[in-house]
């Protein structure tokens, strides 16, 4: 996980070399800083020396400033790191949301799937964070710590070592329980968020039904459990810092004591036993810090597990084989296709259907027969349990799904307007000129779809269009459909918004000779459909010819 984690770290070759030198300058400051305070206290204040109190004092100072720059430095760089790193984390993970099958990302609410990649992202963006440095910066102090110690008196480096592992046995025992807590209350929160969500997109309901008492006694049932599993965490963590502290006065003890009588006896000055506890600091502290990294990947883990979970959903099959020879004849075909969510549950069998370039055909049928599903299949958003789906003799696999979707254009019965100018929601690709969409807007008679509206193309929609009528959201993806580049135009219950001046113009838009598409409209009611071709209708799961 670690290995595919670091394919979204981009580092340069001058952010290696800023590492490397201000990791080094941490040895610097690790062997030098303790021996000069020792020279300061001995040479200096000891000896009643101004000279050297002056002396050793600067060189004290040149190192804290080196230490201040070297710390800007190691913002500077992880700074960028972390926001490259997010930046990349976001962009993958909507690149693979894309690109994954529709029905599982329906499953779950853009609250819950927005809270679980969000809450994931600013979780694993500890890895790469300034904290990330000042785990090198540990290793290197240690290294300089241990070789002082060990130069200065190495019976009380030994007694120094000695106590330091049992922290880390400690804390390994506490990551292991912290990883459980932290994994439930992800958990938790994932649920929590996938219900308040489903409560936003119910709020009508709510209001109508006046659930507002039920709805937060729900709440309050639904988020009971996060409090208690936080609490737990809370405590965890404290009790492993009243450890750490714990084992931090022990080890003080021994140094004071041991040190104490080193010096009592003779044997170690006072600007050694200065030293000496500086040393002992840079070994105890980072090594301290150091044994946290277990604790730290007990709360990164679980986060890390789910959103690599989510990388290696299985995508769509989006590219093709280049070498099919692309025909013009649009020439669409199901046969012997058949479909369901499972065995018990067959939505349709059997289903034969052919439609030629220019074609305009219906497909009529209850509520719940399939027409939905049938559209679906034919988009390459459901595939077939049976049977294949095929254009000009290639199927959808053969074609790939990019290739394959280039051809079609959809107008569905709950159209998605997305936030931004009502030229963005028309002109998706955002490849056409105002000019050119009122012309063809003109040339189909839907110019009054820009001109009821008010300042046209750049009239603001909010998310969802939810500023505009159903009616409004319908007509501007009847014209967003026409303004693609496709030779099939599917209209799912296109017009059932609509007012039925409206309805009639968008009809006529479709039906008239000179519109040279291929049509597939989809309706409740016959009347809809007249002027196609012919006219289908799903009935007991099957697709019967009734026109």
């Amino acid at each position: 996980m670690v290995r595919k984690l670091v394919s979204y770290i981009k580092v340069t070759i001058r952010d290696i070399f800023l590492i490397c030198f201000t990791c080094a300058f941490t040895v610097f400051l690790t062997v030098f800083r303790p021996g000069a305070v020792s020279r300061l206290i001995d040479e200096g204040f000891i000896l009643q020396s101004y000279s050297a109190v002056l002396l050793w004092t600067c060189f004290i100072c040149i190192l804290s400033v080196g230490d201040y720059v070297s710390q800007m430095i190691q913002i500077s760089v992880f700074t960028k790191l972390e926001n490259l790193f997010t930046e990349n984390m976001y962009q993958a993970s909507l690149e693979k949301i894309m690109k994954i099958p529709l029905n599982q990302v329906q499953n779950r609410n853009a609250a819950e799937l927005l809270n679980t990649v969000e809450n994931d992202i600013s979780r694993m963006t500890i890895l790469v964070n300034r904290n990330t440095i000042i785990y090198f910066d540990c290793l290197f102090q240690i290294v300089g710590g241990i070789a002082g110690i060990f130069l200065l008196n190495y019976r009380m480096a030994f007694a120094v070592l000695l106590i330091i592992p049992i922290k880390q046995l400690l804390v390994f025992f506490m990551a292991k329980r912290k990883k459980e807590l932290t994994r439930n209350y992800i958990e938790l929160w994932r649920t929590f968020g996938a219900w308040f969500g489903n409560q936003i997109g119910g709020i009508l309901e709510i209001k109508l039904w006046n659930l507002y008492e039920k709805k937060t006694d729900d709440m309050k049932e639904t988020y009971r459990e996060i409090p208690h599993v936080n609490r737990k965490i809370q405590i965890w963590d404290g009790l492993e810092d009243i450890s750490g502290q714990l084992i931090g006065l022990v080890l003080e003890v021994v140094v004071y004591v041991g040190c104490g009588y080193l010096v009592c006896e003779g044997k170690m000055s006072v600007g050694n036993i200065l030293a000496f506890l500086t040393y002992t600091t840079y070994v105890s502290g980072p090594l301290s810090c150091l044994t946290r990294i277990p604790y730290l990947w007990a709360d990164v883990k679980p986060s890390l597990e789910r959103y690599m979970t989510l990388m290696e959903t299985d995508e769509e099959k989006l590219s093709g084989d280049e070498k099919i020879k692309k025909k013009h004849n649009m020439h669409l075909k199901m046969e012997k296709v058949a479909f369901g969510y499972s065995e018990e549950k067959t939505i349709l069998e059997n289903i034969d259907l052919s439609v030629c370039r220019g074609e305009k055909i219906a497909v009529i049928g209850d509520n719940g027969a399939g027409k939905t599903t049938l559209i679906s299949l034919l988009l390459g958003l459901d595939v077939p349990a049976k049977g294949e789906i095929s254009m000009d003799g290639n199927s959808m696999e053969t074609m790939g799904l990019l290739e394959w979707r280039k051809k079609f254009a959809l107008v569905s019965q709950r159209p998605y307007l997305f936030q931004g100018t009502l030229k963005d929601n028309v002109d998706l690709e955002g490849v056409h000129t105002e000019q050119e969409i009122e012309t063809i807007a003109e040339h189909y008679g839907l110019e009054f779809v820009l001109d009821k509206i008010e300042n046209g193309l750049h009239y603001q929609i909010e998310n969802n269009g939810t500023n505009l009528s159903g009616g409004e959201q319908q007509k501007i993806t009847f014209l967003r459909a026409l303004m693609k580049d496709a030779e099939i135009v599917i209209l799912d219950e296109a017009t059932s918004n609509c007012d039925e001046a409206s309805r009639k113009v968008l009809r006529q838009a479709v039906l008239d000779d000179s519109f040279e598409k291929t049509v597939i409209m989809i309706s409740h009611y016959r009347e809809d459909v007249s002027g196609v071709d012919r006219i289908y209708e799903i009935k007991n799961r099957s697709l019967i010819k009734i026109k």
